[in-house]
Formats: C-alpha cells, sequence, structure tokens
C-alpha cells in the first residue's frame, strides 16, 4: 500500500510539473495583463524532450535536450526545462535555459504573435517575477523591446529593461494607423 501512494504522489507531482512548465508558457514575454488566447488554458499540454528526470526527494524536475513544450498557441523551445519544488511541495522556480531560449504565443485572433528570445528564462513563482536574460528580446508585429535583461512582474505589470552593462536597450513602439 505504502507503494501506491508513493506512486500517486508521484504521478500527482509529475502532473503540476507539466503544468508549471505550461504555465511558464502563458506568462513568458506577456507585458499586458491579458496572456494567451482563452482557449490555450482548455488544450492539452505536450512537452518532449531527449530526456526528463524527476527527484521527489529533492524537488526538482528537469527536461534536458531539444525541449519543445506547447498548449494550443503557446511554444517554447529550449536546451534544458527545470522545475524546482519548495519545501511545502509547492513550485518555486521554473528556468528554461538554450542556446537559445525561443518562444511565442498569441494574445488574441488576428493580432501578431508575441515572440521572445533570450538565453535564459526565468520564472519566480511566489514573485510573480519572469527574467529574459541575455541577448533577451520580445516583440509582438512591428513592436520590440530588447535588452540583456527583460523583467516582468506579473502582478504589477511593471516592466524593466536592463543593458547590464553590454550595449543599449531599446524600445520601438509603432503608432496604430489612422483611420
Amino acid at each position: 500500500m505504502k507503494n501506491t501512494k508513493q506512486e500517486i504522489a508521484m504521478r500527482t507531482n509529475l502532473r503540476k510539473a507539466c503544468c508549471y512548465a505550461a504555465f511558464l508558457l502563458t506568462v513568458i514575454g506577456s507585458p499586458q495583463s491579458s496572456l494567451a488566447l482563452p482557449e490555450d488554458a482548455e488544450q492539452p499540454i505536450d512537452i518532449v524532450a531527449d530526456n526528463f528526470e524527476y527527484n521527489q526527494t529533492e524537488g526538482w524536475g528537469e527536461y534536458r535536450g531539444n525541449v519543445e513544450a506547447t498548449q494550443g498557441s503557446l511554444k517554447l523551445t529550449a536546451d534544458i526545462l527545470t522545475v524546482k519544488l519548495d519545501k511545502d511541495g509547492n513550485f518555486s522556480k521554473i528556468e528554461a535555459t538554450g542556446n537559445p531560449v525561443n518562444f511565442s504565443m498569441q494574445h488574441k485572433a488576428g493580432e501578431p504573435r508575441m515572440i521572445g528570445i533570450g538565453k535564459k528564462i526565468i520564472y519566480r513563482v511566489q514573485k510573480k517575477e519572469l527574467e529574459v536574460l541575455t541577448n533577451a528580446k520580445v516583440s509582438q508585429g512591428k513592436d520590440q523591446i530588447t535588452g540583456n535583461l527583460i523583467l516582468y512582474n506579473i502582478a504589477t505589470t511593471a516592466l524593466i529593461a536592463r543593458n547590464q552593462g553590454k550595449g543599449r536597450v531599446t524600445v520601438r513602439i509603432t503608432p496604430t494607423p489612422s483611420k
């Protein structure tokens, strides 16, 4: 009976890891308060990688090698996707690294996709902070922001771009055509 409970707990935690990987997809690069298409939340989560490792005792799961995660219009590619749990089993940090990490999503039907790139993406769950690091770029249509660090606080909708001593931060906002 003990093994059955452990197996159930492991499957539950694996499902949580997959859900939080998908949650990462929904928050990546989102400077607006609306995230992806509403129907995306109802779509299945598919994560494909060369390898997957999960350690319940230490509280982490890792997808490694050609990671591709999708849920509806949400797409993420990375070399490594890591999910970390706190001591209570709640998700504390989700990290994607790659050369580079790419993501894209559709906010509203008929609008251009939001596309982003960086060498590392970190989502701190409790702080609701998303960082896109190293040669970071987020664009939608003709609008874009670039920097060595793009930090977005989902709770406060604060957006910060920094050069981190390398190059400059650039922001392009294209006016909506007059009718």
